[in-house]
């Protein structure tokens, strides 16, 4: 989709150039009409790889109920206002995700992939993380109540304002945490790894 934008794009520059050269001799304005034209093309080059290499598909104000995604793998999109109720990722790779108001319930996610994941005012409810590779993950303003968080990994991560109740966390790689207000209620913590994170 990328090629066939640049392909049109490039093919109406030379039309521009074709029609517009020509004119703009008869004036003596040749070399600012190229400059100008050599400028829009490095701006317009330069907005389109953006676009392409940070934008993301945005997904908001919508529920997603007892619904089931297999062995999808994705990345770049981001969730505002969104609820999942009872939805089961199976063998996901969900990298450079983000999260945004949304409430995940009653949610299996076990055996996914969500590196990178970025969370801002997110509640995870009874959701199931066994295994889930959560790591270099940027996780704020984010509620785990009873969730299962055994094996799963969250190494690299930075953690801001999160909370953690009811939870098992054990054998998670929980290593290299830059940890900034983290709360741990009545969770289970049996042979965590904490290689290199700070506990002050």
């Amino acid at each position: 989709m990328v090629s066939r934008r640049v392909v049109k794009f490039f093919g109406n520059l030379i039309l521009v150039l074709l029609l517009l050269r020509p004119a703009a001799s008869l004036l003596g304005q040749a070399e600012s009409l190229e400059q100008f034209l050599k400028f829009q093309t490095l701006s317009n080059e330069y907005s389109e790889l953006r676009m392409h290499m940070e934008g993301m598909e945005e997904l908001k104000n919508t529920l997603y109920q007892n619904q089931t995604l297999e062995d999808f793998s994705g990345g770049r999109m981001e969730f505002q206002n969104c609820v999942f109720r009872g939805c089961q990722f199976v063998r996901c790779r969900l990298d450079n995700f983000s999260f945004t108001d949304v409430l995940l319930e009653n949610c299996n996610l076990s055996g996914s992939t969500l590196r990178d994941l970025a969370t801002q005012r997110v509640i995870l409810r009874g959701c199931k993380l066994m295994g889930c590779n959560l790591s270099q993950s940027l996780l704020q303003n984010t509620a785990f109540l009873n969730c299962n968080l055994r094996y799963a990994v969250l190494a690299g991560s930075k953690l801001k304002s999160v909370l953690l109740d009811g939870c098992t966390l054990e054998e998670a790689d929980c290593s290299e945490l830059k940890l900034k207000g983290l709360e741990l209620s009545d969770c289970d913590l049996k042979r965590i790894q904490l290689l290199h994170t700070p506990l002050e």
